[in-house]
């Protein structure tokens, strides 16, 4: 588990600095439209990172299955929870991106 809170810390300091980018291209958008451009595209970057990451979660929980031959039921409980909790904290990103 521990190693499962260490991707979580990550995922959200992804999801955090995303956000601070997508403030920074807003703050340019009328005086600055390519520095802008360069802010949104970062935190684009910042938000697949986040992708990535959960993607190597899922890997590892699906390891976990493979060499145990349990469930692992309860990392996915917490991975679908925290997935959860990622996307809200995505979507008004996403909304300031647009």
């Amino acid at each position: 588990m521990e190693k499962l809170k260490k991707y979580f810390k990550m995922i959200v300091d992804e999801i955090k600095s995303a956000d601070e980018y997508a403030d920074m291209a807003a703050k340019f958008k009328s005086t600055d439209s390519a520095l802008s451009e360069d802010y949104h595209e970062i935190a684009e970057q910042e938000l697949h990172h986040k992708e990535v990451l959960e993607k190597t979660v899922k890997q590892y929980i699906d390891a976990c299955k493979n060499e145990s031959g349990e469930s692992c039921a309860d990392m996915e409980v917490v991975f679908d929870f925290v997935k959860d909790v990622s996307e809200s904290m995505v979507e008004p990103i996403r909304a300031k991106l647009n």
